[in-house]
């Protein structure tokens, strides 16, 4: 999003007062409207590349464990990406939905972690006909509803929204994203993609666990062009002069896990 130029005027008249600019809050759903997934989406917000990254985006938000058992905590992660790569905002907010019964935990480093509060957010479990807690089926998992608001350093901010599962007794882990690979060759942070200028080249994805019925893999990248973004293995068009950027791949599990994994791209 661009700031709009100032007007012109001639030396004798005074430039008008202005207030600042209020922050701006785009709701940034990247290219995803699937209830299964856990960041939840509304698209249609004027993308004209739901794959590109003409302007910052959030591409997920992780909790690790994506799953959390009442009395451990979970941290906290908000993947933001622009036309030069990884954006580091100037502010994260987060807020729980009111209600849940969970608080936020911020350390002295800068990590951030949700903490269930207590067995208010499972509720009571429910008696077998003898009343006995002994036979009692144990409560459900619940999902706690986070939203992140992250405000970048022109003031602009974007929203999103993800949901964390709480459970009795048990950390469930996110997935993993076991390989990324350019026409067969590995990539990630020190091993990019190198490509000439126009050429074509196959990008494939290996996670675990990957369940086709659950699962979905969405593609970025800040040049050149990938039509099918949201298919493994799917096709990267390098634009047609020299040029560096990157790619983004993430992969949600369907049940509020995520990952990504990102390489560097060089055309020439």
């Amino acid at each position: 999003m661009t700031t709009p130029s100032r007007p012109r005027r001639s030396a004798p008249i005074a430039p008008p007062k202005t207030s600042p600019r209020p922050p701006r809050a785009r709701i940034v759903w990247p290219a995803l409207c699937l209830a299964a997934v856990m960041l939840t989406a509304a698209c249609g917000d004027g993308f004209d590349d739901p794959a590109g990254l003409a302007r910052a985006q959030i591409l997920a938000v992780r909790s690790t464990p994506a799953s959390v058992a009442l009395g451990e905590r979970s941290q906290l992660e908000v993947l933001v990406v622009g036309p030069t790569g990884e954006v580091n905002p100037s502010q994260i907010d987060w807020t729980i939905e009111p209600g849940d019964s969970a608080y936020i935990e911020r350390e002295a480093a800068g990590d951030t972690y949700l903490v269930p509060a207590d067995n208010d957010q499972l509720g009571e479990p429910d008696l077998a006909p003898d009343d006995s807690a002994a036979s009692a089926d144990p409560p459900e998992a619940r999902e706690l509803a986070l939203d992140v608001t992250v405000t970048l350093a022109d003031g602009d901010q974007l929203i999103a929204r993800k949901y964390v599962f709480v459970n009795m007794d048990e950390n469930v882990a996110n997935p993993t994203i076991t390989a990324l690979t350019g026409d067969g060759v590995p990539l990630g942070d020190d091993a990019p993609l190198r490509l000439r200028p126009g050429q074509r080249a196959t990008l494939d994805v290996d996670t675990a666990p990957l369940d086709p019925d659950q699962g979905l893999i969405s593609w970025y990248t800040t040049t050149g062009d990938i039509e099918l973004y949201r298919r493994t293995p799917t096709e990267l068009v390098a634009p047609e002069r020299s040029a560096r950027g990157w790619l983004y791949v993430v992969y949600r599990d369907g049940l509020g896990g995520v990952a990504w994994q990102r390489s560097e791209i060089i055309v020439e």
